[in-house]
Parts: structure tokens; C-alpha cells; sequence
């Protein structure tokens, strides 16, 4: 019977997207809009449900990803800049927060989902990342 508790992936990753100076751009990675104003470089991340692959030991959530910016042009960039990030954590190990990354996997590639009615630019893509207890 496996005991131990999964790590926290939004974490991990949060870690991960704040370590990464390839994105330096980015004002913010959150889990919501608190303090957004339209034209920031804004990342938001929300986790949804993904799978449990082996219970208390492997677990796969997806993370919706929406990125915000000042034009359509910065925005497709900034997209592409994040997921690529996010790609290249396989293998990636966070002692502090006691977990390793598996695999990730692109579930929905960065596509236009500008506001239609406030003509808000914003990218969004989702992607399956798979962790285990160190």
C-alpha cells in the first residue's frame, strides 16, 4: 500500500514558470485574474481534472493555460515561449516541493481566443503533466 501524499503539481510548475528567464516577460503567472489590467502580460493557469494513473503514486492533471498581453502579436509569442517551457520540464525534479516530472503532454495547441467583446487578446492552450513523489 502506497502512503505517500502526490506533490502538488500547480505548484511545481508555478516553480517552474518563475525559474524559467526565457519568459522574463511575463508580468505574472496566477491562478486567477486578481489585479489584472488589460494590456499585462498575464498568465493564468487553471488545473483541471486530469488522471489519477496509479493511485497515491502517479497522478496526470491538465492545466488550462490563458495568456494575456498587450496585442495579438506579443500574445501568439508569449504562448508559444510558455508551452515550450512547460514541454521541457520533463524529467524535472523539485526537492523542495518532493516531486518529478514524467512526462508532459500538449492537449490542445495555443490557439486566438480573443475577447469578443472587449477585444482582449488572449492565447489559450492546455497540457497534461504527469508527477510522482520523489
Amino acid at each position: 500500500m502506497i502512503t505517500e501524499q502526490m506533490p502538488d503539481t500547480l505548484g511545481v510548475l508555478l516553480a517552474y514558470l518563475d525559474s524559467d528567464s526565457s519568459l522574463a516577460e511575463v508580468e505574472t503567472f496566477s491562478i486567477d485574474l486578481t489585479g489584472y489590467q488589460a494590456g499585462d502580460t498575464w498568465v493564468k493557469i487553471t488545473e483541471t481534472p486530469g488522471e489519477q494513473l496509479i493511485e497515491g503514486f502517479l497522478a496526470s492533471p491538465n492545466f488550462d493555460f490563458n495568456v494575456y498581453g498587450p496585442s495579438i502579436e506579443d500574445v501568439r509569442r508569449i504562448a508559444m515561449k510558455v508551452q515550450r517551457s512547460v514541454v521541457s520540464m520533463k524529467g524535472h525534479v523539485n526537492s523542495t516541493l518532493g516531486a518529478v516530472v514524467t512526462n508532459v503532454r500538449t492537449s490542445v495547441t495555443p490557439f486566438d481566443l480573443t475577447d469578443i467583446f472587449n477585444n482582449q487578446p488572449r492565447y489559450v492552450f492546455s497540457v497534461a503533466i504527469t508527477v510522482r513523489p520523489l
